[in-house]
């Protein structure tokens, strides 16, 4: 049994070589720049690619000065996980400065660009389809419970301040983390640095040996543990795990 192409006649083997193209062009193109968020110094940012992520080693990745024509950062992130924030610094540019990202896998490129800030943090872009379930200042406004992450403005900088969330959609208390306190940090600890936990037990933040906080809270009514895992704060959507009570 054969099948014709552009007046020509291929076996099935032919046949399922050019499926097998087709699909592969399918794939290459799901590159998806998902967040973006840019500081003078620093960008942050969160892409998907689902021609799996763990079959390639590094993204490329360079940032311009666009009002200056200038490349002041090229280099690549190895890959550990989609929708996963990297951030890449950079020298100090001019406040205002036009700044640009490109990313690029394989022959695959997606952008953006934002004016930046050295006075604080831009909201990264939202998430590819889907929408804030909370419009307070929290950071985790895509995922609101079971704790509320804040920050606070000081003259010294943002602390940070956690709230439970309890299933009435009451808030209370937990903790507060001085921006003093957040700065003095060790960079890349042998071990997770317990920084600040609830009294009553149900959430902790802890800074992480890859340079990243991470907030541990629940379990809630049904026995759900959360992750919030972030780098930048505030001016980054946590990224979240969950999982149940003891089965880590």
């Amino acid at each position: 049994m054969g099948f014709r192409l552009a007046g020509r006649r291929i076996g099935v083997l032919g046949m399922m070589i050019v499926l097998l193209a087709v699909l592969i062009q399918t794939v290459w193109a799901a590159l998806v720049l998902d967040s973006a968020s840019f500081t003078c110094s620093s960008v942050t940012f969160s892409f998907s690619n689902d021609s799996n992520p763990w079959a390639w080693d590094f993204a490329e990745v360079r940032v311009t000065n666009v009002d200056t024509a200038t490349e002041i950062y090229s280099g690549g992130v190895t890959p550990y996980g989609d929708d996963s924030p990297y951030t890449v610094n950079f020298p100090t540019q001019p406040g205002g400065s036009n700044l640009r990202l490109d990313l690029q896998v394989d022959t695959r490129i997606v952008s953006a660009a934002a004016a930046c800030t050295n006075a604080g943090h831009q909201v990264p872009l939202l998430p590819s389809g889907s929408a804030p379930q909370c419009h307070d200042n929290r950071i985790n406004r895509y995922n609101c419970g079971p704790v509320a992450i804040y920050p606070v403005a000081t003259d010294a900088g943002y602390d940070l301040v956690v709230y439970q969330i309890t299933p009435t959609g009451q808030g209370v208390f937990l903790f507060s983390v001085s921006a003093g306190d957040l700065a003095a940090l060790p960079s890349h600890p042998a071990a997770p640095v317990l920084v600040a936990a609830g009294p009553n037990g149900f959430a902790a933040l802890y800074w992480l040996p890859s340079n990243e906080y991470q907030i541990v809270a629940g379990p809630d009514d049904e026995g759900k543990m959360f992750k919030f895992i972030f780098t930048e704060f505030p001016g980054e959507e946590p990224r979240l795990i969950t999982y149940m009570a003891g089965q880590e």
